[in-house]
């Protein structure tokens, strides 16, 4: 069962079931789910990919899994597991040059987390790393919507 508990009935409800699983000794896995990123966030996510693709000439998609590769790893202890630890040192070498080659990205899905998986302020912290990144390695600014440029960026990279 699923209770939002933002909604008080949702809260009684809950409460009541619980409290029937206890008398029934039962045993239960209780988790909090997390909100994921909002679409405004995605859409400007997808815009800065298309403004590093226009000034760089790397494909979104392939930005995509380097900055999933560079800043949403899964632990080290689970990669070398999948991945033994020379190889998975070969591939760090590659992903922190922000190098792309063919079947990278089926690597990387196995070894990083889905950016659709961040809740919002996740997602914030990837985008935040992301503009750093860019401007720090290849000098493409991106610029976020609360920035007074926004609307000349865009107007330029947002279109594509």
């Amino acid at each position: 069962m699923k209770y939002d508990l933002s909604n008080p009935f949702k809260v009684e409800c809950a409460k009541e079931y619980l409290s029937d699983l206890i008398t029934k000794k039962a045993h239960i896995e209780l988790r909090e789910m997390k909100g994921k990123r909002n679409l405004d966030q995605n859409g400007l996510y997808w815009v800065w990919l298309g403004c590093i693709q226009e000034e760089t000439g790397m494909l979104k998609d392939e930005v995509h899994c380097l900055y999933r590769a560079l800043f949403l790893p899964k632990t080290e202890e689970y990669i070398t597991n999948i991945i033994r630890p020379d190889l998975w040192d070969k591939l760090k070498l590659l992903i922190n040059q922000f190098h792309y080659f063919k079947g990278l990205c089926d690597i990387i899905d196995v070894i990083s987390e889905s950016s659709t998986e961040q809740d919002e302020k996740q997602f914030a912290e990837y985008l935040s790393k992301i503009k750093v990144h860019a401007r720090q390695n290849m000098g493409v600014i991106l610029v976020n919507r609360e920035e007074k440029n926004f609307i000349e960026f865009y107007r330029e990279y947002g279109f594509r």
